[in-house]
This record gives structure tokens, sequence and C-alpha cells, in this order.
């Protein structure tokens, strides 16, 4: 089964923020967080994505701020966190 992934963004205070997105959207979601040497990308290239939305899950894998297509950002305060 191949699967759609969705490549996204969303602004969040001065930080635009990338992700991909895939499964159904009324399922139970999977927030998928990466190390410092990978990105979101690499969720969908070890087949993990695919693997949750075929199971019935929505499986989201976030590129933190300064990987993947998520540009570095400077904080101003932990509130944003």
């Amino acid at each position: 089964m191949n699967t759609n992934i969705n490549s996204q963004y969303i602004n969040l205070e001065n930080a635009r923020i990338h992700y991909l997105e895939t499964g159904p959207t009324n399922s139970v979601s999977v927030l998928l967080l990466h190390g410092a040497s990978f990105s979101a990308q690499t969720w969908q290239e070890i087949g993990t994505l695919e693997l949750l939305a075929m199971t019935g899950y929505r499986a989201v894998a976030v590129d933190i701020p300064g990987y993947g297509r998520s540009k570095r950002t400077s904080v101003s305060s932990l509130s944003f966190y």
C-alpha cells in the first residue's frame, strides 16, 4: 500500500515549522520527533510514516527548528516552548 504523505508548514510565533503528515485525520495521532542527526524525512525514508498510516494511525513527523526544512530560529523566552 502506498500512502499519501503531505508536506506542511505551521507558523508558531517567529518560527516556520515543517512537518510531514499521513494517515486518517480522524484517528489516533502519533507524533514523531527526530534526534540530532535526522529530520522528519528520516521517518519517511525508513517506512515508519507509511507503516503507522497502514495500521490506521495519523502520523505527524516534525522538523525541529534548525533541522530538515524548519529554519533555525532565535527564541526570546522559554514560554515559547
